[in-house]
């Protein structure tokens, strides 16, 4: 089994594009978390089923595009990040590593994270692009940041 957790906060426009993937992500052998702002508070979950993959799906500022989206390695993710979790992306990585085979945290350049709903164009095609890659398990196709 793999697991995907979408994080972030849907009343903050395109920081709740990580919640909106998991809502919309249905596959065989994966189930979908919409962690919503306390991804920490599934961390019984992850570390009850034991993903072969697990996949962090979360807002992330790295100074690109709106829309772009990239695989960010642990040691990247403090230069990436949005401040909207009560626990940082990278420590929730590092609790729950050994809970999990391969962990991979995808990060999507948001353009407006101001209070209100939906998400900014950009955003919503990057994730409709987004979904279908992990529908077809192609992982390779996403850069790395």
């Amino acid at each position: 089994m793999n697991i995907l957790m979408g994080m972030g906060n849907t009343l903050r426009q395109d920081d709740g594009v990580g919640v909106m993937i998991a809502r919309a992500f249905s596959t065989p052998g994966w189930m979908s978390l919409d962690c919503g702002t306390v991804p920490e508070n599934f961390s019984s979950v992850i570390r009850n089923n034991h993903p072969k993959t697990l996949v962090l799906i979360d807002a992330a500022a790295m100074g690109k595009t709106p829309g772009t989206f990239c695989k960010i390695p642990e040691e990247n993710v403090p230069e990436a990040g949005m401040a909207t979790h009560q626990m940082p992306v990278s420590m929730l990585m590092g609790f729950l590593k050994e809970s999990a085979g391969e962990i991979v945290f995808i990060g999507i350049e948001p353009e407006d994270t101001g209070y209100g709903e939906g998400l900014s164009s950009s955003v919503e095609i990057a994730m409709h692009q987004l979904l279908r890659i992990l529908v077809e398990n192609r992982f390779e196709n996403i850069p790395l940041f």
